[in-house]
């Protein structure tokens, strides 16, 4: 290949990087985000509310997620 066609291949190629490494930057953000959601539901757990109907948990969860304390 001929310097042309490098500088064409690089640019291509960096081209490609940007919208993984952002797409990996998101990604990152949501998993730190679950492990947040995570530690709430094992401290509710180790708070005694297992007995906590599935029901409730879901309608109190989906509020956490969408970043409501209604905890």
């Amino acid at each position: 290949m001929n310097d042309k066609g490098n500088r064409y291949a690089v640019a291509a190629l960096k081209d490609r990087r940007a919208p993984i490494s952002a797409e990996i930057v998101q990604l990152e953000g949501k998993l730190r985000h679950r492990r947040r959601l995570l530690v709430h539901v094992d401290s509710c757990l180790k708070a005694g509310l297992a007995h906590v109907r599935v029901h409730d948990l879901k309608h109190i969860w989906a509020a956490v997620a969408r970043g409501r304390s209604e905890l």
